[in-house]
């Protein structure tokens, strides 16, 4: 990657909901990124994306 890069945390709390399970679990409601608007933009469509899980469903 070369240039200026934005970014926007979509884990705003790291507290593992249970920590005696192997594997991370995010509390409830900490994965609400993209609050301050879309992070991922497709240039053909001009459709954009809060992530990119949700705009490769869209192909």
């Amino acid at each position: 990657m070369v240039g200026v890069v934005d970014y926007e945390f979509f884990l705003t709390n790291g507290t593992d909901d249970m920590p005696g399970t192997p594997g991370f679990q995010p509390v409830a409601n900490s994965c609400n990124g993209c609050a301050s608007g879309y992070a991922i933009v497709n240039t053909t469509t001009l459709v954009n994306y809060c992530d990119l899980q949700t705009a490769l469903m869209r192909v």
